[in-house]
């Protein structure tokens, strides 16, 4: 009977542990991979449409990443948008 209580403290007091570093690093260190506050850098690329869902941002700028790849995103220059006539 005494074994079980020592495991359950010791169960107790490891999870109560784990939560509180847990909490630590997703206060402190909130997005580690793309090196940014609370967001990846898409959201400057992306934004949400009620009828459509997610669409691309016009003309923006920004970089495209993920955990093994950083990517900038420009828009086209005007001398190189190809023009179409009819």
């Amino acid at each position: 009977m005494k074994i079980l209580r020592v495991f359950g403290s010791v169960a107790v007091i490891g999870l109560i542990s784990f939560s509180l570093l847990e909490l630590q690093v997703r206060l402190l260190y909130p997005c580690p991979w793309y090196g940014y506050a609370r967001q990846p850098p898409q959201v400057q690329l992306f934004q949400y449409d009620a009828e459509l869902g997610w669409a691309g941002r016009p003309l923006s700028t920004g970089y495209f990443a993920a955990l093994d790849f950083m990517h900038e995103v420009r828009p086209p220059d005007s001398s190189t948008t190809p023009t179409y006539t009819t």
